[in-house]
């Protein structure tokens, strides 16, 4: 046996062990994230999300169409809190706050669960389909990918679309490789078997009703598939226009609410405009970890743009990478032609539908064992040929040697940026989940108060402090000083309210009420300065604490004798 055909062995017995491995790690990933789904902490954007899911479906479709979503999501996580529900009745489980605070405890704690149950699936395909085509490694990489590569991993327990936006376009786009391949000997296929082209339609249709630009990766998918069968096979072109047409026939009852949408957000939206340093940002989204020195960070984004090109070069005649890619190319440029030729529509989470089929194509023509490069073929005339052609270059010029060497570490490169930002997620969540165990006791003594008011001077605080003390028993008014809370804020949670003058947040006071003051930012210091100096209303401030994100001062209000 020669040196070559030790290496490779050797090679390959790496590519396992590091393989099964990455499987471990995603299970462990997988798993912390479920122990993170018991914190009651959420944020302002989460806080629609519960909204919107407790209602009846029938209202809550209303809702959505107010909105800025279709409905899909919600109605997932609502059947998802009424389970958990039933469950937590079942077992008299009530949560870390409390019995005062079950309900609010029980319909979060389902909510982010439901979050996690898309990496889990996409976890199944990583273990079966993909590693069955590309090998252990790059099946192992892909179900780590999913969960940690940059800004993927906080969308396992945040309570927004975006994980299941992940599934439903990457598992589409796994489904559609019987188009983009024909038969084994690359001949055209006179049509295609229906039960290959129903999971396509299903996961398409299903990303269609979770997110307009999941709807755009949509799209870039079948306009991908019509052109590629126009030029390489007509004969499944039929079925191709037949999936799309049912998936826009299945989507036109949504289409009317999408124009009325357009023209209510168009009157206060807050996305930013688009500039050239847009496209660096769209770069540093997808590759800048989370490393704590940020020179190490770009030094990885060095080292997976470099990844990413030797990908495209070994890859530039594999049109099933090129498919992979369609999703979050067509959504980035649909939203610069939008954000251009109308408002500015477009910010970086929103490529999220399709980033995980991004980095499938990655992985799959670096890491694959089991498919030909240049084809992109993965039966077993092309597995010889390749295994052939790689071993004769690897004899004749330097560059097989470079890529021989360059795959293992590429490998390593990953693994590191995956780990390191699910532990970067994990302490932040952790230190989350702490401070919000401190506020916690707080809304605890606050629930047990009698002819209390709270004055708050932000409106996503206002918001999620009515949500946290108004689940149950008596009402606790919260009133936002000096704006107007969001109308659907108003219309959706108890408590919230407004209130525009000292003077009578001076009579609440004077009228036997219990007055805080839950100041945020700098600005706070500066309001009790006024109240106190104009209005006579004394402070005295009793800690800061952390609610998800939000710190806010408790400052306890009385009358100067």
């Amino acid at each position: 046996m020669d040196n070559s055909t030790d290496s490779k062995n050797i090679w390959d017995s790496v590519q396992k062990t590091i393989g099964i491995l990455l499987y471990i790690i995603s299970a462990a990933m997988i798993a912390f994230s479920v122990y993170l789904c018991f914190s009651p902490d959420i944020w302002y954007d989460e806080l629609f999300s519960i909204e919107f899911a407790i209602r009846p479906v029938p209202e809550m479709v209303n809702l959505t169409a107010a909105d800025v979503h279709p409905p899909l999501y919600y109605i997932i996580v609502h059947y998802a809190i009424e389970i958990g529900s039933r469950i937590a009745r079942a077992v008299g489980f009530t949560g870390g706050l409390g019995s005062e605070f079950g309900t609010m405890y029980l319909q979060v704690l389902s909510a982010k669960l439901s979050c996690v149950v898309p990496y889990v699936i996409l976890f199944i395909y990583g273990i079966t389909c993909i590693r069955k085509r590309h090998g252990l490694l790059a099946g192992g990489l892909f179900s780590a990918a999913m969960i940690a590569m940059p800004n993927l991993a906080e969308y396992t327990v945040e309570i927004r679309m975006y994980s299941w936006l992940i599934l439903f376009v990457t598992a589409m786009c796994i489904h559609t490789k019987p188009f983009i391949t024909g038969d084994v000997n690359g001949r055209m296929v006179r049509g295609l078997d229906i039960k290959k082209a129903f999971p396509v339609f299903i996961y398409g249709l299903l990303a269609c009703y979770t997110q307009y630009y999941a709807a755009i990766a949509v799209a870039s998918v079948y306009a991908f598939l019509v052109v590629y069968s126009i030029r390489k096979n007509v004969w499944q072109l039929g079925i191709v226009f037949i999936i799309m047409n049912l998936t826009f026939i299945c989507y036109l009852p949504w289409i009317s609410v999408v124009f009325s949408q357009a023209g209510t957000v168009s009157e206060n939206y807050w996305i930013l405009p688009l500039t050239w340093r847009s496209l660096g940002g769209i770069a540093k989204y997808l590759l800048l970890s989370s490393f704590t020195n940020v020179m190490v960070g770009y030094v990885f984004v060095g080292l997976l743009l470099v990844m990413i090109l030797l990908a495209v070069f070994l890859g530039r005649k594999n049109v099933y990478m090129w498919f992979l890619f369609a999703p979050i190319t067509g959504i980035v440029i649909a939203g610069f032609v939008a954000s251009i030729l109308i408002r500015p529509v477009f910010v970086y989470r929103y490529m999220m539908p399709g980033m995980g089929a991004f980095w499938y194509g990655i992985i799959m023509v670096l890491f694959s064992d089991k498919k030909s490069v240049a084809t992109g073929k993965d039966d077993k005339s092309a597995i010889d040929e390749n295994s052939a052609a790689k071993a004769d270059g690897d004899k004749k010029n330097a560059f097989g040697g470079i890529l021989t060497l360059a795959v293992p570490l590429f490998a390593i490169v990953m693994s590191v940026v995956i780990i390191r930002d699910f532990w970067a997620f994990r302490g932040n969540e952790l230190y989350k989940r702490v401070n919000m165990a401190e506020t916690g006791r707080l809304f605890t003594e606050l629930k047990a108060e009698d002819d209390l008011a709270i004055i708050t001077n932000f409106d996503h605080v206002n918001g999620l402090i009515s949500y946290y003390l108004n689940q149950s028993g008596k009402e606790i008014p919260v009133y936002l000083y000096g704006a107007q809370p969001e109308a659907l804020i108003e219309k959706m949670i108890k408590g919230v309210s407004q209130i525009e003058k000292a003077t009578e947040i001076r009579q609440l006071i004077e009228n036997g009420k219990h007055v805080i003051f839950l100041g945020s930012f700098n600005s706070r210091e500066d309001i009790v300065a006024d109240w106190e100096s104009n209005y006579g209303i004394l402070n005295e401030n009793k800690g800061s604490y952390l609610m998800e994100r939000y710190w806010f001062d408790v400052f306890d209000l009385s009358l100067a004798d």
